[in-house]
């Protein structure tokens, strides 16, 4: 898996696997943003392109050891793009650097599932809205106006923002926590690591299209799967659960947000316990 996203950007990641699938993660919420595929251009690292340096054009040099010929996926930013019928022409920021041309055949696209692709284009777009409001009511001038309370005009806010990432159940980093019951928060958190999950599962299983071709990796194919991440299908009903009263906050907590597991102690030679 390191060698197929050799050109994301995971420095200081090690080889922790799971750090790597998340920034590919965060890429594709990025795009997907603006209701875009995540675009990707498969080839090989020995493949010569013309294109600047940046962080987002930059291919990386094979790391010692790594096989020259291995496949690699390289990240296409939309808005770099031209689309033709049939291939990509993608512009370089460098105005002196000419276009590149990309055969339809290297590239490949990741979206969202639906209708976590349209939650999340309305949240992004909602909060945008909410944000430049914020700009207007907390202006210094309108202090001194009579009547006005600065404190009903940040709780507003803060509604405003729990009902627009209502959709995917975010809980905008606490900002309306004090604003809703402990059940609710859970629901919604619930509700969070639902759309996160499936969102790694999708990612999850459009690299193993890769890994595991065996025309790419010859007899090096493989597949990788996810462990310790809730069933999202468990989290639905979590979710009715917790609404229903049969599930408790903290019962979801210790179940679905911080698992806490059991110390197992085993007869050691001596007849001692180990933990």
């Amino acid at each position: 898996m390191f060698a197929l996203l050799n050109d994301f950007n995971h420095t200081g990641y090690d080889r922790d696997p799971a750090a790597i699938l998340c920034d590919f993660v965060d890429g594709l919420l990025e795009e997907s943003a603006g209701g875009e595929d995540l675009l990707l251009e498969l080839h090989l690292l020995p493949e010569q392109v013309n294109r600047s340096k940046s962080r987002r054009f930059g291919r990386p040099e094979p790391s010692e050891g790594q096989d020259k010929s291995l496949p690699t996926l390289g990240f296409i930013p939309n808005w770099s793009v031209r689309q033709a019928r049939s291939s990509l022409s993608q512009v370089s920021p460098d105005a002196a650097q000419p276009a590149v041309i990309i055969p339809g055949s290297r590239v490949h696209r990741l979206r969202l599932r639906s209708p976590n692709l349209g939650h999340w284009t309305q949240v992004v777009r909602e909060l945008r809205q909410v944000d430049a409001t914020k700009a207007i009511g907390t202006d210094i001038d309108r202090l001194s106006w009579e009547g006005y309370s600065f404190s009903k005009v940040v709780e507003t806010q803060n509604l405003a923002v729990a009902a627009t990432t209502a959709p995917i159940g975010w809980d905008g980093r606490g900002t309306f926590s004090e604003l809703v019951t402990s059940p609710y928060l859970a629901f919604r958190r619930l509700r969070f690591v639902r759309f996160w999950a499936e969102t790694v599962q999708d990612s999850v299983a459009f690299l193993n299209q890769f890994t595991s071709n065996e025309s790419l990796y010859g007899s090096d194919a493989f597949t990788f799967s996810l462990s310790g991440l809730p069933a999202p299908r468990d989290l639905t009903d979590a979710m009715r659960d917790i609404r229903s009263g049969s599930l408790t906050v903290e019962q979801a907590h210790n179940r679905y947000f911080f698992p806490k597991y059991a110390t197992r102690r085993v007869a050691s030679a001596d007849g001692g316990e180990q933990s």
